[in-house]
């Protein structure tokens, strides 16, 4: 899968590394603003195009030149802290240590050419980063202003030590045939013929950088990559004196030395070109003839005393290869090469002077570390960081490491252990699981079982509690449970019936069902106004915002009282008994006359028909005789 720069922002880099912003864009690689999660600091991590970390032998040789760059420990020199592949995001990359500030190339940018003092105290720190790195067998192949860092701070570092060298060997090599791996403008004409790098072709690179320092220019400029490499083969650098009229002539020596086209030309080592920075500085600064140490000009290692503060009468050769100063031949006496000497001395002494080494510090307590850095002249930082396996207090490390050389009141920076790191559980109430999620992550914690439980007061699917629970302490990385709520608990129904309705609805709000309907209905059997049944039924279990219907008598069903005139009595009384009506015969009356048997019938009734009224109500009536004649 390929991603954009802007793509992976956010991301987490092998569960640790979440990228923030794009500090910068480059050819090879883009540089995020990171969050070191695991240890709660700011990072910077550059992360390799997507075409390289699709190379695998690229792959390997990264790996390879990031764990030995790693190991490159000094005070100028940006640190590596980790390196790893997330094929998640297809991302190779390189964790560093973030160093708040600006790029030189930044510098130059915003301000144009610097003074001869400004690029010197530039150049230092940066010759001393290329010294310690050629001392522990690093070349950095691609010096350039955007690899120098002048922190907020102050301190000056170089970044990327090993990054090129995995570069040109990968087989990705053969994507850009024909193209030069590297910034050009900065390639030594070794690297430019033979592919080749050593030590002095980071001295060459850093005398560009120098040139460019002081004249706001680049030496070499061409149409194409390949026209300015040509140049750097086949042309010499120009003084820089000659390009900015304000840049004093003293500089020159410098550029014309460290970039001579022939490597044997050039400063035999980081080291002696810093020596004659600061021989320079120091001569510029003061004025004093007598404290500028003679400088070695040619293969041949001629050496010649300079014998006046004027050091802007030089030329080449006519066969290029050896620098010389136009002065009078002379004949040096033997107090004259005494006094060299004893100037030569006297500079080593004032210099040696000034230096300190720093002291065995791992293992020690703060405390008797800062003692032991103010008994050396040092200054000291310290940064504290969380460890599992460093009692607290104690020294885990020291930037420069013991033993190093360092200026007198220059810095040293001390980590010290914290002991092992908690973290409080934060308070997950009412959070939802991915909120719970999100909150733990967010903090270095994971989280562990999920289990459910009935909960009145919190919504379902939400946080009730965790175990450590919240506010307790945790390491980092440590599991967090929680418990989520699966709502209320269902409830028994209490059983109601046989309760009046007043009674009934009370008794169950109490229970804690509140919804409650009331449906009636006649009975023989219960009276009126009680609760005959309840549906759900008693004591089966229901959440309380059930719907609970009760039904409740109306009491007994009335009757219709029939018409029983004009029926004779016992078809009356059958009629009204089967209608569950009681009877009584209330009279007779007989006929006078005739002399017929007569018929009786119904001839009147106590209450009228149609009247309702309660089954078992009596019903009376009279009886009347018809008579018929003859």
């Amino acid at each position: 899968m390929t991603t954009s720069p802007d793509q992976i922002i956010g991301a987490v880099l092998d569960g640790r590394y979440r990228l923030d912003s794009i500090l910068a864009k480059g050819g090879m690689a883009t540089v995020y603003l990171a969050s070191d999660l695991r240890l709660h600091r700011q990072v910077a991590v550059k992360v390799m195009h997507a075409a390289l970390a699709e190379d695998a032998d690229f792959v390997r040789r990264f790996e390879q030149e990031a764990r030995a760059a790693a190991s490159l420990t000094h005070q100028h020199v940006v640190s590596v802290h980790d390196q790893g592949n997330d094929g998640t995001v297809n991302a190779i990359y390189l964790v560093m240590e973030l160093v708040p500030g600006h790029t030189v190339r930044e510098l130059l940018q915003e301000r144009g050419p610097l003074t001869a003092i400004q690029a010197l105290a530039v150049m230092d720190p940066v010759l001393q980063a290329l010294s310690a790195a050629h001392e522990a067998g690093f070349v950095h192949r691609d010096v350039k202003p955007e690899n120098i860092i002048i922190g907020d701070n102050g301190r000056i570092k170089v970044t990327d030590f090993g990054l090129a060298r995995a570069i040109t060997t990968s087989k990705s090599m053969a994507t850009t045939r024909g193209m030069l791996i590297g910034t050009v403008a900065y390639l030594s004409p070794e690297q430019v013929e033979q592919g080749k790098a050593d030590e002095r072709s980071d001295i060459y690179s850093a005398g560009i950088v120098l040139f460019e320092m002081l004249t706001g220019k680049l030496p070499h400029g061409g149409d194409t990559p390949i026209a300015v490499a040509f140049q750097h083969v086949h042309a010499d650098i120009a003084k820089p004196s000659t390009v900015n009229s304000n840049v004093p002539s003293e500089m020159d020596y410098l550029v014309l030395r460290s970039t001579a086209r022939d490597p044997r030309k050039r400063f035999a080592t980081a080291e002696d070109f810093l020596d004659a920075v600061r021989k320079t500085r120091n001569y510029i600064e003061t004025g004093s003839a007598h404290q500028l140490p003679p400088i070695e000009a040619s293969v041949e290692q001629e050496t010649i005393i300079i014998e006046s503060p004027d050091l802007q009468d030089y030329a080449e050769s006519e066969t290029h290869n050896t620098l010389i100063f136009q002065k009078p031949k002379k004949r040096r006496t033997l107090l004259r090469i005494i006094a060299g000497l004893l100037i030569a001395i006297s500079v080593y002494v004032y210099w040696s002077g000034t230096q300190t080494k720093v002291p065995q510090l791992v293992g020690l307590t703060q405390a008797q570390a800062v003692e032991a850095i103010t008994t050396a002249e040092l200054n000291i930082e310290v940064v504290e960081v969380f460890s599992e396996v460093v009692a607290k207090g104690t020294v885990i490390s020291a930037n420069p490491t013991s033993g190093s050389s360092l200026g007198k009141d220059q810095t040293v920076t001390l980590t010290i252990s914290k002991g092992p790191e908690f973290f409080s559980v934060p308070n997950l109430k009412d959070m939802s699981l991915e909120e719970v999620r999100s909150s733990l992550s967010n903090i270095g914690l994971q989280l562990g079982e999920v289990t459910y439980a009935y909960s009145s007061d919190i919504k379902k699917n939400h946080a009730i509690s965790a175990k450590p629970g919240f506010g307790e302490l945790a390491k980092p990385n440590s599991l967090v449970s929680v418990v989520l709520s699966k709502g209320p608990a269902p409830i028994a129904i209490p059983d109601v019936a046989g309760e009046s309705s007043e009674n009934a609805i009370a008794l169950l709000g109490t229970s804690g069902f509140n919804s409650v309907t009331i449906v009636k209905e006649f009975s023989n059997t219960v009276a009126t106004g009680v609760v005959i049944t309840q549906s759900p039924g008693a004591l089966t279990e229901h959440l309380p915002k059930t719907q609970i219907t009760l039904t409740v008598s109306k009491g007994v069903r009335p009757v219709s009282v029939p018409n029983i005139i004009g029926l004779t009595q016992s078809a009356a009384i059958q009629i009204l008994t089967d209608m569950q009506l009681g009877n009584e015969l209330i009279g007779t009356k007989s006929c006078t006359y005739g002399f017929k048997k007569n018929t009786k019938k119904v001839s009147t009734q106590s209450i009228a028909a149609g009247t309702k009224v309660a089954p078992g109500t009596v019903i009376g009536f009279e009886i009347t005789g018809k008579c018929k004649s003859n």
